[in-house]
């Protein structure tokens, strides 16, 4: 292997990637759990108490053979109140961004051990949350939006990464690649059980979906439902979409047309099936897809937007006044 050859791989393994990605994507996980602890702080003691929806006696009895989690090592009141009013401060500190490499650890454990607590307290976003959590813990997820950026990417605001900590980033480009792995497989997964299904494939699962008293949403649901067209479309354009995704996130021309279909997939199942954590979660997730490049470059055509409607407001506002 040539010295050329070998500068070009470490320098490739050694360029952090992904760095406003994993600011993005530890903002959202941090932003989805603060509100969640805020939505049960009236509920706390029966979603996460001794005395609560699992009895303490049952659960500690469940996970003793699995791994210790916090709120297994004390039956005292106590306790799950003090971890509760702790995971939603750490909850809060990561999100902010104070000392990202820290509070990641401290917030992936106090969140894992929350809902291994209550497991009926789970939709299948928090499970996908937990791991993104866990591989967020090797990731620099402190360069962007952070109150206080302990990492050498964030001071040097630049890809090329700095000599001082060349594993850091080597660790920060494996954590990303596996979370943009881990995405694929939800969407590969879904799609292929879906494609197996006989409802998916004559177009009408939808349509059942729809009428599901548990995902119905009455004022709207209907109209879509007593639709054949948009039935056969939504069924089939959803099996494009998952199947897509996997293969289409790594086509860089491709990633703005799929940031535009996974916002509106997931919007769709927010509002039709009232899963709002579960698609606040997978649109958290796309956004961790997409690399320092397309949100600088979308940062800058946002910038032109708004200095162009500036412009125009204050014109509009000057004719006025003549």
């Amino acid at each position: 292997m040539s010295v050329a050859l070998f500068e070009k791989i470490y320098e490739f393994a050694t360029s952090p990637r992904r760095l406003c990605a994993a600011s993005i994507l530890r903002i959202g996980v941090a932003t989805l759990t603060a509100v969640l602890y805020l939505m049960h702080l009236h509920q706390r003691s029966f979603m996460w108490g001794i005395h609560g929806q699992t009895e303490f006696s049952f659960y500690a009895a469940a996970v003793k053979p699995g791994p210790l989690t916090l709120y297994a090592i004390s039956g005292n009141a106590i306790w799950p109140e003090l971890l509760f009013w702790v995971g939603l401060f750490a909850s809060i500190v990561y999100m902010l961004g104070v000392f990202p490499r820290i509070t990641s650890i401290v917030f992936f454990a106090l969140t894992a051990s929350l809902y291994s607590r209550n497991a009926m307290a789970l939709d299948g976003g928090q499970n996908l949350l937990i791991l993104l959590a866990f591989y967020l813990c090797f990731a620099d997820s402190g360069a962007y939006f952070s109150l206080t950026r302990d990492s050498a990417a964030a001071h040097t605001c630049s890809r090329i990464a700095a000599p001082s900590a060349p594993a850091l980033h080597v660790l920060h480009n494996l954590a990303m690649f596996v979370i943009a792995g881990q995405i694929c497989m939800v969407y590969y997964w879904s799609g292929f059980y879906k494609i197996s299904g006989h409802k998916w494939q004559d177009g009408t699962a939808v349509y059942y979906v729809m009428r599901a008293n548990e995902f119905a949403f009455p004022p709207l649901s209907h109209f879509i439902y007593q639709n054949a067209f948009a039935v056969t479309f939504l069924t089939y354009s959803t099996l494009v979409f998952q199947g897509a995704f996997p293969f289409l996130m790594w086509v860089r021309r491709a990633k703005p047309f799929l940031l535009l279909a996974a916002f509106g997939f997931h919007a769709g199942i927010a509002i039709f099936m009232g899963l709002v954590f579960f698609s606040a979660m997978m649109i958290v997730a796309d956004l961790s897809v997409f690399s320092d490049t397309f949100y600088a470059e979308l940062g800058e055509r946002v910038r032109r937007i708004a200095a162009r409607v500036r412009r125009l407001r204050a014109s509009s506002e000057a004719c006025a006044a003549t």
